[in-house]
């Protein structure tokens, strides 16, 4: 036989209420299904998971070029499942896809003509994904990116990849990845930048990428006038919950050993970059503190320059993230995401100082 045009490599775990609409996007698609292989990777799912999978599988599997399951005795984590499947796989291209991405019926055919047309240091392609329920971080960062190409700081969740790029990067990093830490996206793709490669966001293609499973299995037994009620109040408290694991991820050592495995596989200006983050929050702290005393002793011209260096560091940093979120047609959206996403960075760079633990391979 043919090699196969993609392979399809679908991580589930526990996701009974979103796998079958998985499924079913992918059966939708409008290029011919010969050409694909799907193969799923369960890691232990405890619910109906294997039974939909299996099921779906018997009823269609003769409309694919082939199909397989990997089903693990236990969750060995998200960075495990995809590579066993993407080591059984065949296909010129691998789509990595996660149990809760929801594909339109073009999105394989278009992220498979933009590639195959782009740049051989263009390794991947993914879609926008379009969040359910969409939170305000959420909105501004589709608002920013739909109808453009921007490029992508992970690789991960629904992306189309030239299946050589494994052969020369190597895999996704087995101590990394949910439910163990975060990351593994990321610092795949620090280290594919470090060899030059790119991957796009295509925002004239989007997703549907399933945030809350129950919500969505709800969705579809209630009636639309409450459901949309019901999402604003939900959105409310996820903001909120948000913010706090945002902030105690930075006290969490598996996240600070996540981070630093994929800032030490960063190319060095983007490394550079990380220490001016930490460099700009501790100037900061400094002038808020030196403005309190001025206030307090009524000697704030002692403090001026300082206090100006630092604004002078925060603005410069703010137009640099700025560029990277730039787009005229967006620009509240623009302007706020920018200002987000830089104290965030400024505050996940603090774990520069901080010691991090050590995980082992899941193998």
């Amino acid at each position: 036989m043919e090699q196969p045009l993609i392979s399809i490599v679908l991580t589930t775990f526990n996701s009974e209420d979103t796998i079958f609409d998985v499924l079913d996007a992918i059966l939708r698609q409008d290029i011919g299904l010969k050409n694909i292989e799907l193969i799923v990777v369960d890691g232990g799912s405890k619910d109906g998971t294997l039974k939909i999978v299996n099921e779906f599988l018997r009823k269609y599997e003769a409309l694919f070029y082939r199909t397989k399951v990997i089903t693990h005795d236990k969750n060995y984590g998200l960075s495990k499942a995809r590579n066993d499947g993407i080591k059984a796989s065949n296909g010129r291209f691998i789509l990595i896809l996660d149990d809760d991405i929801v594909m339109n019926p073009s999105t394989l055919r278009i992220l498979l003509e933009f590639l195959e047309k782009s740049p051989r240091n263009v390794v991947a392609v993914m879609p926008l994904c379009v969040k359910y329920p969409e939170g305000t971080m959420d909105r501004w960062y589709r608002i920013i990116n739909e109808g453009r190409i921007s490029h992508a700081s992970a690789v991960t969740n629904c992306v189309l990849i030239r299946r050589e790029v494994f052969e020369k990067i190597g895999f996704y990093d087995e101590t990394l990845g949910l439910p163990f830490t975060m990351g593994e996206e990321i610092e795949f793709a620090a280290r594919a930048k470090s060899k030059g490669y790119r991957t796009l966001i295509i925002g004239f293609e989007k997703v549907l990428h399933i945030m809350d499973k129950k919500l969505w299995r709800e969705k579809k037994i209630i009636q639309q006038a409450s459901f949309k009620s019901q999402v604003k109040m939900i959105n409310v408290v996820r903001i909120s919950e948000n913010v706090v694991v945002a902030i105690r991820s930075l006290r969490n050592p598996s996240y600070r050993y996540a981070y630093k495995r994929y800032l030490a596989s960063l190319p060095t200006l983007d490394k550079l970059k990380w220490y001016m983050y930490l460099i700009a929050f501790l100037s900061t702290v400094l002038s808020v503190m030196l403005l309190c005393i001025s206030s307090l002793l009524s000697i704030s011209h002692q403090f001026a320059v300082t206090v100006s260096i630092s604004l002078v560091m925060n603005l410069t940093l703010y137009i640099g993230t700025l560029m990277e979120y730039w787009n005229p047609k967006a620009l509240r959206a623009s302007l706020a995401y920018s200002a987000v996403a830089l104290v965030w960075r400024m505050l996940r760079s603090t774990m520069l100082l901080l010691p991090a633990s050590v995980r082992k391979s899941a193998n």
